[in-house]
């Protein structure tokens, strides 16, 4: 049988680190397509890739290394999704992905 211990307002212990909180995975700007396929950006440990996929299929990144994003802010997004084509910004020029 545990006790119980009472500790000041956010000191209590936590499975949660803030390593672990601003690190490792990120997942932003998810798009989906009229096929029902999803496509978004995610980013491990600062390297963000474009990812898909097709329900009850494997995903799929797009971007095979490729740093996603423009290097001016020009106020669009990364990528866009439309009818089975992806269009992406990523070193200064646009990707397209059928």
């Amino acid at each position: 049988m545990s006790t119980k211990q009472n500790t000041p307002f956010g000191l209590w212990p936590s499975p949660i680190s803030a390593e672990s909180l601003a690190g490792n995975l990120r997942l932003e700007d998810a798009q989906f397509d009229s096929d029902g396929t999803i496509v978004w950006l995610e980013a491990v440990d600062g390297k963000t890739m474009l990812i898909a996929q097709k329900l009850g299929d494997a995903s799929l990144t797009l971007s095979n290394g490729v740093k996603i994003g423009g290097t001016v802010g020009y106020g669009g997004g990364e990528f866009c999704v439309q009818d089975g084509v992806v269009v992406f910004a990523a070193k200064n020029r646009l990707f397209k992905k059928a």
